[in-house]
Order: C-alpha cells, then structure tokens, then sequence
C-alpha cells in the first residue's frame, strides 16, 4: 500500500502521450481484474517502462532522456519565442526524433553521414534553426559532457524547421 511520486509525471504525458494512455488503460485493468486502484504515478512508470522497452535502453537511462528532451524543449520554447502545438505531426515527429537522438547520445552511438552538401545547404538555408539546433548543442556538452556530431545537429535543425514551418511563420522568413 505505498505509493511512489513520480516526479516526471507531466514530462511522461507531454512526451511518451500513447504510452501514458497505455498505462492508465492497464491501471483499469489492475482495478478491474483485481480490485486495486493504483494512482496515475503507477501510469507513468509504465510509461518509461514501455519507452525503455522501445529504446531498449536500461530505466537509469529513461530519467536522463526524458529530462534532456525537457530541457531541449524549454531551449527550444525560449529561443523561438513560441510553445509548441503537441498535438500536431511534428511535434510528435521531434518527440520522436529525440527520443532517439537521446538513446544514441547516452550510448555513445553517434549519427555520421558524408553529404557535406546537404549539411551546407541546411546550414545556410535555416539558419535560425542551425543556431538553434548550436545550442542544444554547447548545453549538452556542458550539462551531459556528451559529444553531438555535426550531422545531429543537422538532423536537429531540420526537425525544428518542420517544428514550426506550418504554423503560419516560416523560420526562413524570419532569418532574413
């Protein structure tokens, strides 16, 4: 009969939202099946469960990646000025993205590509989510002490371009 906090518990709806359903839907099967309500903490762990699970990371490592992609998205949030839509395409694809982008970084297991052209293209076209995408960069070096490879941050930098291209202010017209 003890309850534990689950101190990630906004963060777990926020980022991992179909898992946390899957979580609640099993909690009314406990209550169902056996008579025990189990509060929406018990929800969230199942959630990182089911996450860790997909990522095939260990638990230690689920806390530190849902607090990156907090952090990256508050980065994110002040830079541009702007919240995100959670329910719209992109921003489940950048939850996505960084949820993998967070497995590699915490398993040392870098993206490298050779299309220094792409990169130069992105780079130049985007600039306002280059720098921002630098950023996330120099703050999970310092914070993580974790190296980011020049073509993460490219794939980071076109994720929040699609991140807020269809919301009405195109990132391009807002660099010139």
């Amino acid at each position: 009969n003890l309850e534990y906090h689950n101190v990630m518990l906004s963060e777990i709806k926020r980022f991992y939202a179909q898992e946390y359903e899957i979580g609640r839907y099993a909690l009314k099967l406990i209550d169902e099946r056996l008579r025990i309500q189990l509060c929406d903490d018990e929800a969230g762990f199942i959630a990182l469960h089911i996450v860790n699970a997909e990522l095939e990371t260990n638990m230690s490592d689920m806390y530190q990646i849902t607090g990156l992609i907090r952090d990256i998205f508050e980065i994110v949030r002040v830079y541009y000025g702007r919240t995100f839509d959670s329910d719209s395409l992109d921003y489940e694809r950048f939850v996505t993205h960084l949820k993998y982008f967070s497995q590699r970084l915490f398993n040392n297991a870098p993206v490298q590509t050779e299309d220094v052209v792409l990169q130069d293209m992105i780079r130049s076209r985007y600039t306002k989510d280059y720098n921002c995408a630098l950023k996330i960069k120099t703050f999970v070096q310092v914070k993580y002490k974790k190296y980011i490879s020049e073509e993460e941050v490219i794939f980071l930098t076109i994720h929040l371009h699609r991140l807020f291209l269809n919301d009405g202010q195109d990132t391009q017209e807002q660099d010139g």
